[in-house]
């Protein structure tokens, strides 16, 4: 009876179908798997349709943002730059309000001649071409670079160059230069975003993430249209300045203002990077090109403006940082113990900006260049006072210009191919940031370059260098000894405001 029944059991056992725990893993559950997966794909992509044919016929459409209001500034009163000469005789001057104290004299038609091409150049004093006069500022070399590759057109290439003027104050400009007809825009700016005293308070809660998430949304057309329709509140109200620049080292003591603030500092950056895709837009806008130079500094023979001790050393640490600067600094030290000495200091405070310059220098000194270059750049980037820009400011430019599609060309690449592969010094720079003549001369050689490359103007004849080494030395002659005299002067007032011994007052 047993055997019959276990025999019963086997059978039974043998003809059944398996069951769900009987089946191996790998029967079902990869198809189950990819059914769930391609689910989710679906749900997603169904629950994107909106946006993606939004996107689709947006783009198919040609559909371009209009220029956004600034939500970080405002001003209070804006004088236009160009205003009609008197006696109505059709000629576009710089308003006398703004010369000689910001921009320099400027004269233009008001109706773009026949054959024109018309550059107009907006920046601060290096477009200016400070300390000298817009004579012999890269705008007037590239007007007669371009003249002498191409005789069979009128060039012209007007000089919107204002003295301390940072990003923010040239979206209104770029919006009245775009009523004379341009044929390109060219944009050089990045060194004064410092100068000025904005407090960017609605800034200061607002995550990383979130900024770095609409910076790529802002490339997606149906964000654009829903941030047009239904603004930006990103920044809350904006500040109100005064029409003109207002820089805190136009002031006796303007250099005691300044103190780290790395909050701030960073607000500045975010908003430079929101007045590039500005302008870029503008003229995107307006279908007109658009060419950004990024700025070149003397990096070599220009101390840090202001040092400060970082604030989180203890008091141990302050004292061995002051012994080994006070060592570095000790006559009859041979360079090895220099180095010695204030490398030790930079170990304890790295954000010191004078001591990462020393520390550059004895480098330099022992013929290290490599390590002085490094030492040199974080001495600029450390800077309390920064009157030049900072390399988180050049990355974030290449970065925004890469993705609108802009082209730039790098001023400091000029310079530096100049030097021979060594960073910028008191061979090609006057001061802190603007070149010297000779400099502008190569910076508008290269635009004329850069120009042609992209097609924006036609091939220069085959002997232009002849013709251009001609053209610049009979400008140069033409100028005279006290041209280069004011300039001087100028050079020295210059110096004296970098270092906060302006003599203006605050009322």
């Amino acid at each position: 009876m047993n055997v019959e029944s276990n025999r019963r059991d086997q059978l039974a056992s043998t003809d059944r179908s398996p069951t769900a725990e009987d089946r191996s893993p790998t029967d079902t559950s990869k198809p189950s798997r990819r059914r769930r997966v391609t689910r989710r794909l679906l749900a997603v992509l169904l629950g994107l349709s909106p946006l993606i044919c939004t996107e689709i016929v947006l783009r198919m459409a040609g559909w371009q943002p209009s220029a956004p209001r600034d939500p970080f500034i405002g001003f209070d009163h804006l004088e236009p730059l160009f205003v009609a000469a008197p006696g109505n005789s059709g000629v576009m001057v710089t308003n006398p309000l703004k010369t000689p104290e910001f921009f320099c004299f400027q004269s233009f038609p008001r109706a773009k001649p026949k054959g024109e091409f018309r550059i107009f150049c907006l920046g601060g004093s290096t477009v200016q071409g400070r300390p000298y006069g817009s004579e012999t500022s890269l705008t007037a070399w590239l007007e007669l670079s371009l003249q002498a590759g191409d005789e069979r057109r009128d060039y012209r290439v007007v000089n919107c160059g204002g003295i301390s003027y940072a990003s923010y104050r040239l979206i209104p400009m770029m919006e009245e230069v775009l009523e004379y007809e341009p044929d390109l825009i060219i944009v050089c700016s990045g060194h004064n975003e410092f100068l000025e005293a904005r407090t960017y308070e609605k800034l200061r809660n607002v995550s990383p993430v979130r900024v770095r998430l609409r910076r790529i949304l802002r490339h997606v057309r149906a964000f654009q249209l829903a941030e047009q329709w239904f603004g930006d509140d990103e920044a809350g109200p904006a500040e109100c300045l005064p029409g003109e620049v207002d820089a805190l080292l136009d002031y006796r003591g303007g250099l005691a203002v300044y103190h780290r603030d790395d909050v701030w500092q960073s607000n500045v950056q975010r908003h430079y990077g929101w007045n590039l895709r500005s302008l870029a837009a503008h003229a995107k806008q307006a279908s007109i090109p658009i060419l950004f130079l990024l700025p070149v500094a003397n990096l070599v023979d220009c101390p840090p403006f202001k040092s400060e001790s970082s604030t989180d050393l203890t008091p141990e640490e302050a004292r061995s940082f002051d012994s080994h600067w006070q060592a570095s600094m000790e006559e009859g030290r041979s360079p090895g113990e220099q180095l010695k000495s204030i490398r030790a200091a930079v170990a304890i405070d790295p954000r010191h900006a004078g001591a990462q310059f020393r520390l550059a220098k004895a480098y330099q000194t022992l013929g290290r260049h490599a390590e002085a270059a490094t030492c040199f750049l974080e001495a600029r980037n450390q800077d309390i006072c920064p009157l030049r820009m900072l390399d988180p400011m050049y990355e974030l430019a290449e970065e925004l210009l890469a993705l609108e599609s802009v082209p730039y060309l790098d001023l400091r690449t000029v310079i530096e191919a100049a030097e021979q592969g060594q960073l910028p010094g008191d061979r090609l720079m006057v001061d802190h940031v603007h070149p010297t003549v000779y400099g502008h001369q190569l910076i508008a050689s290269k635009i004329h370059e850069k120009l042609v490359t992209i097609g924006w103007v036609g091939p220069p004849s085959a002997d232009l260098e002849r013709r251009r080494a001609k053209a610049f030395q009979q400008h140069l002659s033409s100028l005279g000894e006290p041209y280069f005299a004011r300039g001087k002067a100028k050079l020295e007032g210059l110096r004296l405001w970098t270092q906060g011994r302006a003599n203006k007052q605050r009322k």
